[in-house]
């Protein structure tokens, strides 16, 4: 079953935390194959750059 996660936030360093948090509370096991993923950002209004990442990924 495919599975897709978007992550958002306004720091590299947050996003990074969100990323392992979510990586940590999934069971590897679990996990067929990541096939893909993809870091970006963004320059909203007031210049505030929004950090996003996705990662799909198949589940056994």
């Amino acid at each position: 079953m495919l599975h897709v996660e978007t992550f958002k936030a306004y720091s590299e360093d947050d996003l990074s935390n969100q990323i392992n948090y979510f990586l940590k509370q999934i069971d590897e096991n679990m996990i067929k194959e990541i096939k893909f993923s993809s870091f970006a950002f963004s320059i909203e209004k007031e210049y505030q750059i929004i950090y996003t990442a996705l990662i799909i990924y198949y589940v056994r």
